[in-house]
């Protein structure tokens, strides 16, 4: 009997352990991620296809609008362009600029990064009006058929700066691509990582509970050694 009502109070105390946990972790950690770093993929999913054109797209970042003229996307950030080619215009009002590959200090053509790739002030900037895409087989040039990815810096809506990254599709030719994700710290001067996505909350609540079961068992063991 008195092992039957200690295994029914340990249970207890897991569950209230564990749910008191989440409680009061729970929900700081995910507005912590809301607020400090933003990711997103445009248009539900479907990407924001970059017209073959000479204006192409002009994207404002924070507030994921993309248009094919600038009054469409006020206060724009980054803007693809090209009827020949895959270019990115910098304005120099708009305050942004491209990475290049890391080792690469010089030249107007930002490097295709790897995943995981760290986008931060110690980084090289293009600050050309116009960045032309180099296709190639080498570390750092762009590919034909797959996704590519860029890191940028762009002056926020607070007049600072912050970093991102987006990833662009690139089909047969260069003439076809679509920007398919979008990530950016909403903190000033807050390095991000390529390809980095917020965590799904049930990853998070279930991470969390597994960390309260575990403080239960510790404390049932300290217990039965006394």
């Amino acid at each position: 009997m008195k092992n039957s009502l200690l295994s029914r109070f340990d249970t207890h105390v897991a569950m209230c352990s564990a749910l008191g946990v989440v409680a009061t972790m729970a929900a700081p950690q995910q507005e912590a991620e809301a607020v400090d770093y933003v990711y997103y993929q445009p248009n539900g999913g479907a990407g924001w296809v970059v017209p073959a054109t000479t204006s192409g797209l002009y994207i404002n970042v924070e507030t994921q609008v993309a248009s094919t003229t600038t009054g469409g996307a006020l206060g724009w950030d980054i803007n693809p362009w090209g009827s020949s080619k895959l270019s990115w215009f910098r304005d120099a009002g708009a305050g942004s600029a491209y990475m290049r590959f890391p080792g690469v200090v010089t030249g107007s053509n930002p490097g295709n990064l790897a995943l995981g790739t760290t986008v931060d002030a110690a980084a090289s900037y293009s600050t050309s009006g116009v960045n032309d895409t180099v296709f190639g087989p080498n570390p750092g040039e762009w590919k034909l058929n797959s996704p590519n990815y860029l890191g940028f810096s762009f002056i926020g809506a607070d007049a600072g700066t912050h970093y991102g990254w987006l990833r662009i599709d690139v089909g047969a030719s260069n003439l076809t691509r679509t920007i398919m994700e979008v990530g950016y710290s909403s903190v000033i001067g807050q390095a991000v990582i390529v390809g980095q996505a917020v965590p799904e909350p049930s990853t998070v609540i279930m991470g969390l509970l597994a960390s309260g079961a575990t403080g239960v068992i510790a404390w049932r063991r300290r217990r039965q050694t006394a």
